[in-house]
């Protein structure tokens, strides 16, 4: 019979700097402890927990244990462009890596262990990262950390640069754990303010609370037409932003890496480069990267591309921007036009 040490011992063996467990009942009873403390969030939760266990994986029984890991995204680099020659857009730290993609590596070598020592298969397990799933309230609910007023979970050793992902395992049966109720959220972070007020657009209306239409790091991958006050936040954005994470004190003085090659796209790419490729090309050169995700319309890093050329002032990317004036895609010729209107011509 599988336990919880072993779990653990799997996890951390593989490199995992986080783990935890938690069960079906656990969970339930943590929703139910805050209910109508947190209504909006928690019936958002139940909703995307309704629709997993509407699938042919929970069919049978939904009682489950689950393990939730931490995966270190935190790398000490140079965070300055490569040369002062081309004009250079920016991927946030943590898509610099495919992190997901290597947690998921290791959660199979987990499954692997949970097969070679129980009878459990691998039909009764599922992996989850960067998922449907509500993966952040998951880690919270087990204990691998405390929301931060940034929407984010801390941990005490991670910060917030951590990835998290999840083993799902089906058992015979509910489960009857005793439920440890966790910290209500953000009381890690006192009257800090620095992430709410460090925040480019402001996004961050309330403590925990995340405006996704003013947030860049959402936006950044939504091909819509944008307002000028929040094309000249994006600065040189090409995808992903970890302005609160890089002003919270949770995140001075981290040492904890994950030496991992996957995915690894650096820091920088020449908006040269994105400008010139059509679409499926540049989906093709940036194939296993975070960047180059399945779901993310290359247009829409296009288009930041195109907002950072006019940041920049880039004169010579002029001939470029402007083959975009006439793009069939209104997002594209939109911003085409305010970098014109930036740089001067």
């Amino acid at each position: 019979m599988i336990n919880k040490k072993m779990l653990l011992k799997f996890a951390f063996d593989q490199g995992f700097h986080a783990a935890n467990i938690i069960t079906s009942k656990q969970i339930q009873g943590i929703i139910d402890h805050f209910q109508g403390k947190y209504s909006a969030f928690l019936s958002q939760t139940e909703k995307q927990f309704a629709g997993f266990f509407h699938t042919p994986f929970f069919s049978h029984d939904p009682g489950f244990t689950l393990l939730m890991c931490g995966l270190s995204c935190y790398r000490k680099e140079q965070n300055q462009p490569p040369d002062a020659g081309p004009a250079w857009g920016a991927f946030a730290p943590f898509a610099r890596r495919n992190y997901y993609a290597e947690a998921v590596q290791r959660l199979k070598a987990v499954v692997k262990e949970i097969q070679k020592h129980t009878g459990i298969t691998k039909k009764q397990t599922r992996i989850f990262c960067n998922s449907r799933a509500p993966e952040k309230f998951l880690g919270w609910a087990s204990g691998l950390g405390e929301y931060g007023k940034n929407s984010l979970i801390i941990h005490k050793n991670l910060g917030s640069l951590f990835i998290i992902a999840g083993l799902f395992i089906l058992l015979p049966g509910g489960q009857s754990d005793e439920c440890k109720i966790p910290a209500p959220s953000w009381s890690l972070c006192g009257s800090c303010r620095f992430c709410l007020d460090a925040c480019p657009t402001q996004a961050i209306t309330s403590p925990g609370s995340i405006d996704r239409a003013l947030c860049i790091q959402a936006l950044s991958t939504c091909l819509i037409i944008l307002p000028d006050h929040i094309k000249r936040a994006f600065g040189n954005r090409i995808y992903g932003c970890q302005t609160c994470q890089e002003v919270c004190p949770f995140n001075q003085g981290l040492r904890l890496e994950t030496q991992t090659t996957k995915g690894d796209v650096g820091a920088w790419i020449p908006l040269s480069t994105l400008l010139e490729m059509p679409p499926l090309q540049l989906k093709d050169h940036l194939k296993k990267t975070v960047p180059g995700s399945s779901w993310i319309d290359m247009r829409a890093l296009k288009r930041n591309a195109l907002l950072a050329s006019g940041n920049l002032k880039s004169r010579t990317l002029l001939p470029l921007i402007k083959g975009y004036l006439k793009d069939p895609h209104p997002a594209l010729s939109d911003a085409a036009a305010w970098a014109v209107k930036m740089i001067g011509s």
